[in-house]
């Protein structure tokens, strides 16, 4: 397991502070194993209760991130796995591919593209309250970026998000928002060109 940074800035809203978490890549298997399976009951709980109030679920609830994270070590050649840990817990993951997609944009339409797969907050940061660390999503977003630069691809991202997700995406990550896409289960397709990207890095957390 690679630690990259131990400085990731992450709010804890338990006592309206900042506090320190660590960027993780090539995190073991079997962590990542026991996080996935907290996650699930996690989820679960969190499907249940909301549904009987009423209220919206993870669109993600079904996730796997065993199967996911295994995947990914088969195709390691042009895939990565990060995550941010904090208070001994996997609070994030992200799984990043920097090989097969090409940007759509103008004016860097057919260029690289570092494209998200996957990338999730823990349960207990979204639906708890007070949710326990806001800024995951927005670290790991950070991270794809810089990654990218590493890989030739300038700063250019892409992913297909869910529809829970788009808002932050659009407002807080500065993507463009495109069409849906029917060969990825009609998911609305987002992407960020070199300068949306430059704008981003520059803006504060």
């Amino acid at each position: 397991m690679n630690v990259i940074s131990e400085n990731v800035p992450l709010r804890d809203n338990r006592i309206n502070r900042f506090v320190f978490g660590s960027l993780l890549e090539s995190v073991p298997l079997e962590r990542i194993v026991k996080t996935s399976r907290d996650w699930s009951i996690e989820r679960n709980r969190i499907k249940g209760s909301r549904l009987s109030a009423g209220l919206s679920f993870p669109e993600h609830s079904h996730w796997n991130w065993e199967l996911k994270a295994k995947q990914a070590e088969i195709f390691s050649s042009f895939q990565t796995l990060f995550a941010i840990e904090c208070e001994g817990e996997i609070q994030g993951m992200m799984i990043v591919d920097f090989a097969m997609q090409l940007a759509k944009l103008p004016p860097d339409r057919g260029k690289p593209i570092l494209y998200i797969n996957y990338i999730e907050s823990a349960p207990h940061n979204l639906y708890e309250e007070p949710r326990r660390f806001s800024g995951i999503g927005f670290n790991l977003y950070r991270t794809a970026v810089l990654y990218g630069l590493d890989k030739d691809c300038e700063g250019r991202v892409g992913l297909h998000a869910l529809p829970q997700a788009e808002e932050f995406y659009a407002r807080r990550c500065l993507m463009t928002p495109m069409e849906k896409d029917p060969n990825h289960e009609n998911l609305r397709y987002f992407e960020s060109i070199s300068e949306q990207s430059r704008q981003f890095l520059c803006g504060d957390f």
